[in-house]
């Protein structure tokens, strides 16, 4: 297994002329153990000796991965000593990644003050990209519908499920055919969707939760590939589809039965909500009065009134991604005027620090993170990322009044630029018909 440096500020002091090599991945991912695979390979091994090997958890720092490998996926970035990204690949075979990393290393040893300065001016020119925002879109009903009728049009005939190979079935996208199923054929769909999951070959029948195919078509859908789409998958209302019942109490057993530090981050959406990282997994909010043996915990830390990260730290430093998580606990299972008291007076205090500390009036959306700079310069530029978002603004719908505007405001920064983009635009037609049903309701 390589050596790898500690993700730190003193990275790039530690780099010297190198090029730095990050790898940007998960402890429970199955594509990162490749990576990390072929990364030990011999020939591989002594491509790296010309780089500063150094490797950040996705779980542990989002706002770090997202700036490195924007898709999610286990990435190795590529920087300049100075911490300016110069390129990245996701997993391939040795051969590729020896290739990949020893044309780097003689590009940059013949011409590295032309390469350096080419990626600070591409980083400048992306700053001024990511500051603009799309001209405001409608946030009602139609686009709800525009997202349905992609994501039936864009669905597998056979399989299920969207995209290519291999088939990754999308549970925001399930959620919002769910939650329409008043439309023609979105319920079809969903069914269609979840009978494949269940179906599937690949399910990993010892754990109830599903991984990436190893089937060398790559056609029957591959199942949910995120510990988070697992636990979402059991909150898609299953009073209603009872002949999945079994599939949701088998997941939700694994979930409350995973061991500590297995990497299960942000996991519940529902009336129990687990925030975890690499190393620690704790209950953020149990909203149901009827669930027992879930331990409710303080989780809005002074003195910014945030969720922290991990339950054992009191450090600066606060994701959007985890007050989206709690937002949407406390607001799940609440009805609009029908507030238990504590979760109300909690959800206002959250949802005040949140608008305090993220809030971009410039952009009208929420940034991803709250605290200090993080720790290579060149990556500390604004993100605005579109699901964070919608989760926090379809939290906030659902608390009404003020809260309401301001989710509309927010979805309104996006969905100019999402309507009819079917999977891709599935968290944010969640979040729009939040308000829509809000706006019924007052």
């Amino acid at each position: 297994m390589p050596e790898f440096l500690p993700w730190s500020s003193d990275l790039t002091q530690q780099a010297g002329d190198r090029l730095l090599a990050v790898l940007s991945g998960s402890s429970w991912d199955r594509w990162t153990l490749a990576l990390l695979e072929t990364l030990d390979d011999p020939g591989v091994a002594v491509a790296l000796e010309d780089f500063a090997l150094a490797r950040v958890d996705n779980d542990l720092r989002p706002d770090v991965s997202r700036r490195l490998a924007p898709s999610g996926s286990a990435t190795l970035a590529l920087l300049t000593p100075a911490g300016f990204p110069l390129a990245a690949t996701t997993w391939a075979p040795p051969r590729t990644i020896r290739e990949f990393l020893t044309s780097a290393a003689f590009q940059w040893k013949i011409r590295a003050p032309l390469i350096a300065a080419e990626a600070r001016k591409a980083q400048v020119t992306g700053m001024e990209l990511g500051t603009l925002r799309p001209r405001r879109g409608a946030v009602d009903d139609e686009f709800v519908r525009a997202c349905v009728e992609e994501l039936i049009e864009s669905s597998d005939p056979i399989w299920g499920g969207w995209g290519g190979a291999p088939k990754l079935l999308n549970v925001p996208a399930l959620s919002v055919l769910l939650r329409r199923a008043d439309l023609a054929g979105a319920r079809a769909i969903a069914f269609k969707a979840l009978k494949a999951i269940v179906e599937s070959p690949m399910r990993a029948e010892s754990l109830l939760l599903f991984h990436e195919s190893d089937s060398s078509d790559w056609q029957s859908p591959s199942g949910l590939i995120l510990p988070a789409e697992n636990a979402d998958l059991i909150f898609l209302n299953p009073g209603r589809l009872s002949d999945f019942l079994p599939l949701y109490s088998g997941i939700h057993r694994a979930l409350l039965e995973a061991k500590e530090g297995a990497g299960l981050p942000c996991a519940l959406r529902g009336g129990e909500r687990f925030l975890s990282t690499g190393a620690s997994r704790f209950s953020a909010a149990q909203l149901s009065s009827q669930g027992p043996g879930v331990e409710k915990r303080a989780l809005i830390r002074p003195p910014h009134l945030l969720v922290s990260h991990s339950v054992d730290s009191w450090e600066p430093l606060f994701h959007l991604s985890d007050q989206g998580a709690a937002l949407a606990a406390f607001t799940s299972y609440s009805h609009y005027h029908e507030w238990d008291h504590g979760f109300r007076q909690s959800a206002e205090t959250l949802a005040a620090a949140v608008l305090d500390h993220f809030w971009d009036d410039s952009a009208s959306a929420f940034r991803d993170r709250f605290g200090p700079p993080l720790e290579l310069a060149p990556l500390d530029t604004p993100q605005y990322p579109v699901e964070e978002n919608a989760i926090v603004a379809g939290a906030m719908a659902r608390m009404g009044g003020e809260w309401l505007q301001l989710a509309k405001t927010c979805l309104g920064s996006f969905t100019d630029a999402y309507v009819g983009q079917g999977v891709g635009a599935a968290r944010l037609a969640l979040a729009v018909q939040e308000v829509v049903e809000a706006e019924r309701m007052e």
